[in-house]
């Protein structure tokens, strides 16, 4: 038994030290969040970093322009083309130079909405320090390491990264007149890590960053774009939750819910560290089964924590909000998505994703944006919007729809092989 254990293990080399460094990786980047929350609740207030997550959320829109679909599809190509340094060369060289374009973009369009448009005129500096954020994506290849299945400089950077931020906010963040502070540490940590990452990329691998043809770079940009598309449109029922709340209900409940969503985000890194270890594998093999019996151990895993989770979730709660947070079943509610997201995160990244149905994938994510929409629409025209549990209850039915059409697209795909 312990022989075959140790065959299995050395013979699946890679994927076990992709786990093992997955492992360490996700479960850092979810307790961070959790770790600082209580710290920035206690010093800045529900209020204002209620406005530092809205306007984050905001900025992440940006950032996923800037990733235009690449950690998907580029970590597929860099996959397939891992031993052809020329090649790898193309793929670098193409994918950065049209991310600094579209950031360069992105920024002229930041600094002038700021500057013109007077309902940004308080918020002004936050708005323009929390743009660094978008340098993670612009800095930080980790399609490269993980398309070459090197997840231990993903790890080391990202946590670099995170302790930086944690080390310097507890420093320099001592009361609310700081809160700038907040978007500029992560900044620093992101331009730290980033230029840790395109040294080893340029310089300890030699991969050379060469001027690409326009016919290059288009080729890129549209086998990328389906996943750009369905990033931007799934985007609308992940995020624009928090910009309806602040809005509609004021920025105490956007930290609820914002805490609701990191413990969501913690629940589901196992899941995470699965699929992604498993995910340059599944691009070559295509193995139907291998899908089947991720998508059971998944659901599983995830049903079980979720239910161990349920008798310390308050204590949980009113730890990391300093006791601020009295409702907790709008957070019980939340803890039903990883469930949903067993199933469904399986379905996207190791089979349609992975098999290359890219336009399969943007349909899916089309016709749930507009289900999520139809929803609001309703919620609004009712006069409900001002229900938080309405929102969650709204949020929840879109993830199980999109997790019953990525279903049926999978039976249906899977004959076809």
């Amino acid at each position: 038994m312990i022989k075959s254990i140790k065959k299995r293990i050395k013979n699946n080399g890679k994927l076990v030290e992709s786990i093992s460094y997955l492992t360490i990786l996700q479960v850092f980047t979810a307790a961070v969040p959790i770790i600082t929350f209580p710290y920035l609740i206690r010093i800045l207030g529900n209020e204002l970093y209620g406005t530092v997550i809205y306007v984050q959320v905001i900025m992440s829109y940006f950032s996923l322009l800037l990733d235009g679909g690449f950690k998907n599809s580029a970590a597929k190509d860099i996959s397939v083309h891992r031993k052809n340094e020329e090649k790898l060369s193309e793929i670098m060289s193409s994918v950065l130079s049209i991310r600094i374009t579209i950031w360069l973009i992105l920024l002229l369009l930041l600094v002038t909405t700021v500057n013109v448009f007077s309902a940004f005129k308080d918020l002004k500096y936050l708005y323009l320090f929390s743009f660094g954020y978008t340098l993670n994506e612009l800095l930080l290849p980790q399609f490269y390491f993980l398309g070459m299945e090197r997840m231990k400089y993903i790890t080391i950077l990202n946590v670099v990264v995170k302790v930086v931020f944690v080390l310097l906010m507890l420093l320099l963040i001592k009361e609310q007149a700081d809160y700038l502070m907040v978007p500029l540490l992560h900044t620093f940590g992101f331009l730290i890590g980033g230029g840790i990452g395109l040294y080893i990329i340029f310089v300890r691998d030699k991969i050379k960053f060469k001027r690409q043809s326009y016919s290059t770079i288009k080729k890129y940009l549209v086998e990328s774009f389906p996943l750009l598309a369905t990033t931007l449109v799934a985007s609308i029922k992940d995020k624009f939750n928090i910009i309806l709340i602040g809005n509609y209900l004021g920025m105490t409940d956007v930290v609820i819910y914002d805490l609701g969503m990191k413990l969501v985000a913690l629940l589901n890194k196992p899941l995470e560290i699965v699929n992604t270890a498993l995910f340059p594998k599944m691009a070559r093999e295509k193995n139907i089964v291998t899908v089947k019996s991720l998508m059971k151990f998944s659901f599983l895993l995830i049903t079980l924590v979720i239910i161990i989770i349920q008798l310390p979730l308050f204590s949980l709660v009113s730890f990391l909000s300093d006791n601020s947070i009295n409702n907790i079943l709008p957070i019980r509610l939340l803890l039903v998505i990883p469930v949903i997201m067993s199933i469904s995160v399986v379905l996207s990244k190791n089979f349609i994703i992975a098999f290359g149905f890219y336009k399969v994938l943007l349909r899916i994510m089309t016709y749930t944006s507009i289900f999520y929409c139809i929803l609001i629409g309703i919620g609004i025209i009712s006069g409900k919007m001002n229900d938080f549990f309405i929102l969650i209850l709204i949020v929840i039915a879109s993830y199980f729809f999109e997790m019953i059409l990525r279903y049926f697209a999978f039976t249906k795909l899977s004959k076809t092989l």
